[in-house]
């Protein structure tokens, strides 16, 4: 009995699962979009429908944490906001989009002290 496709199978299915265990690693409940891989964010072509759908919610995200933030974030752009979040996602590709937007958020509360 050849055993190598039930190892190469069970091996594929253990790092699928670890790969995605490690893409959320906030405190909170996360919906939607700040689910998906900072991989799929880097990897996203501008002008595309799923660029859109990731800056979307990186910069949705930003926003929350402006409006409920106790000291409010310094006036900036959408550009540098989500090029701060692209970095963030090249440099931890398992990490999750919400983890970005949270990089991003600390970057904007660092850069108005």
């Amino acid at each position: 009995m050849n055993m190598q496709p039930t190892v190469v199978a069970l091996v594929l299915l253990l790092s699928a699962g670890a790969a995605q265990a490690q893409v959320q690693q906030t405190r909170y409940k996360v919906y939607g979009t700040g689910n998906t891989s900072c991989a799929m964010y880097a990897e996203a072509q501008k002008n595309t429908p799923e660029y859109f759908q990731y800056a979307s919610w990186i910069l949705g995200y930003v926003s929350a944490a402006g409006l409920y933030s106790v000291k409010e974030l310094p006036p900036t752009e959408s550009d540098p906001i989500l090029a701060t979040a692209l970095l963030y996602c090249q440099q931890h590709p398992m990490a999750a989009i919400a983890d970005a937007g949270e990089y991003a958020v600390q970057q904007l509360r660092q850069d108005g002290q």
